[in-house]
């Protein structure tokens, strides 16, 4: 624009001498206000919709600066420099406050394209702001800027058309809310659009009566505004802040009787203010102090009180599983101890008669059965111990593994023959190193393997073999029995799990041996698993203990553990 200002205006000066008390206690306690509520709820929480909420008090606070500056300044240029912009930052925080409405009731935050066309509808007017549009003169009589009317009716409509959708908005929701929804939704339509709505009308009358002052009386809208928010924050924790009755009641007298230094002239009324201030500021720090305490207290009672219930659950699932113990530990017993009692029954009957071999195979039949409710036994009392955290290991820095598989090998010697099987301990050039290990705990965990290796073969072999790899040593059982299918690797190592075949071949077994081997090994540092190549292609088990540290593998020629090339059938 190209107009010939004097910058210092007689008019403007005296015009802003006039309803200046009325002037500065509605911009500036309403810009302290906003702008603390602002910062306050920021600081407490970095949500979107406090983030929204501080645009909102920044650009209002902007706003009433540059207002204030139209009516206290009497330089012309400056003047028209803030008309100018007012308008913009007038648009700005109508569409931040239908944002804030949108993301509190919704919950989330708008789609792209309404931003970019909010962003589209902005940018215009910021562009026409600056144009004859807008600005086409100014009264030096009344220092005041000549607006175009098609441009401030663009504006009025769309602070009207945002207000109104606001309320439509909020209305539509608060149908199908909940009742706690409901509250929250009509104490925020009531402060927002007593705000919006007291600012659009001021504003109107002020530009359509050439009463500018009337502007003054819309910007006390806001506080409504806040004061809803606020009663949201402590009634119903919005914004996820917890602010107390007591805390915002001690801001809010601060605020009231420091403002009144702005407004009072008597030296004797600013000296009792002084004290009273003073006053407000100790008690209040006290209140405040007692209210921050309570709220730590309430919170460490909230604390101890999830705890609890996270403890229940707790407890609930491990009684669950207790019994779920029980009953499969009562089925497990039941069976090896119903075929003792039944064969030792026959016996005292007579029902084998006097021949001896018969009376041996019964017998064998009850020491079978009675191997089985022995090894149950130790089964459950070892998985009591490993989940209870009870379970004791004698760690020894020498074992020699080669030591516990010539043990073994005269166990199995036996059961393997009569099975046909052919059981071979493999040989290597030098004995592995050393290892830390609970010897008789991993002698426990290869007995098992070696058992069930046996127990599942029909035909062909099992073979044992231990050699060093790495910074470990390898055990491993391999067998040429029923092999297992990839689905059931998957579960073979837990709870009560056997193989989805097992049971055709062998129905007795109780499901813990591997469950608590893995926990006896994986306790020592070791690892345990399994390799098969599939169903009816054998299976090879595999144990790996870590080697003794600083340990030096032994060069002299391996002493013989395994006679022979061991057992075959």
């Amino acid at each position: 624009m190209n107009f010939n200002f004097v910058s210092h205006l007689e008019t403007c000066y005296n015009a802003v001498q006039q309803n200046t008390t009325l002037l500065y206690y509605s911009h500036i306690p309403t810009a302290i206000i906003i702008l603390f509520v602002g910062f306050f709820v920021l600081s407490k929480n970095r949500s979107l919709l406090s983030k929204i909420l501080f645009g909102i008090t920044v650009t209002f606070s902007l706003w009433i600066i540059l207002n204030l500056i139209v009516w206290t300044n009497y330089n012309s240029e400056l003047i028209m420099f803030s008309w100018a912009v007012l308008n913009v930052f007038d648009v700005l925080f109508y569409v931040l406050c239908f944002y804030f409405v949108y993301v509190f009731i919704e919950k989330k935050d708008v789609s792209f394209g309404v931003k970019m066309i909010i962003s589209l509808i902005l940018s215009l007017i910021v562009i026409f702001s600056l144009t004859t549009y807008h600005l086409q003169g100014f009264f030096y009589n009344d220092c005041v800027a000549i607006e175009g009317e098609i441009f401030l009716d663009v504006i009025f409509y769309i602070e009207l058309g945002i207000s109104f959708a606001i309320i439509f908005f909020c209305i539509s929701k608060y149908i199908f809310a909940g009742r706690d929804d409901k509250r929250q939704i009509l104490v925020l339509m009531f402060g927002m659009s007593v705000f919006l709505l007291s600012f659009f009308v001021a504003g109107y009358l002020a530009d359509y009566y050439g009463e500018y002052d009337i502007e003054l009386y819309g910007l006390f809208g806001i506080i409504i505004f806040m004061a809803s928010l606020a009663y949201l924050i402590v009634q119903h924790s919005a914004l996820d802040i917890k602010l107390a009755r007591a805390q915002a009641l001690v801001w809010s007298l601060i605020f009231l009787i420091g403002a009144q230094f702005f407004f009072i002239r008597n030296p004797t009324n600013q000296v009792l203010n002084s004290i009273a201030f003073v006053l407000v500021c100790f008690v209040g720090y006290g209140v405040v102090k007692s209210v921050k305490r309570e709220e730590q207290q309430n919170d460490r009672l909230i604390h101890f009180s999830k705890e609890l219930t996270r403890a229940n659950a707790e407890l609930k699932k491990l009684d669950s599983a207790k019994s779920e113990f029980i009953s499969i530990a009562s089925h497990q017993l039941r069976t090896p101890l119903t075929a003792i009692k039944g064969y030792i029954s026959l016996i005292l009957e007579g029902a084998y008669g006097t021949n001896a071999e018969r009376t041996d195979d019964a017998l064998n039949k009850i020491f079978l059965a009675n191997e089985r409710l022995i090894q149950l036994v130790e089964d459950m009392l070892n998985l009591t111990r490993i989940e209870s955290g009870r379970l004791d290991y004698h760690l020894e820095s020498n074992v020699q593994v080669e030591e516990i598989l010539s043990e073994l090998k005269d166990m199995f010697i036996l059961r393997a023959k009569d099975k046909g099987l052919e059981l071979t301990i493999m040989e290597s050039e030098k004995l592995t190193p050393l290892i830390t290990a609970d010897k008789s705990k991993l002698r426990e965990v290869i007995s098992n393997l070696m058992d069930n290796a046996i127990k599942y073969t029909k035909q062909g072999f099992v073979r044992v073999s231990a050699e060093p790899i790495g910074n470990v040593v390898r055990i491993t059982i391999a067998d040429s029995g029923m092999g297992i299918s990839e689905e059931s690797i998957k579960t073979l190592f837990t709870k009560f799990s056997r193989g989805t075949d097992s049971t055709k071949v062998y129905t007795d077994g109780s499901g813990l041996g591997l469950y608590v081997g893995k926990n006896l090994i994986e306790s020592q540092g070791g690892h345990i698993y399994i390799e098969s190549d599939g169903v009816d292609k054998g299976s090879r088990f595999i144990i790996e203990m870590p080697i003794k540290r600083d340990n030096v593998v032994m060069d002299q020629e391996k002493r013989s553990f395994v006679e022979g090339d061991g057992i075959k059938q």
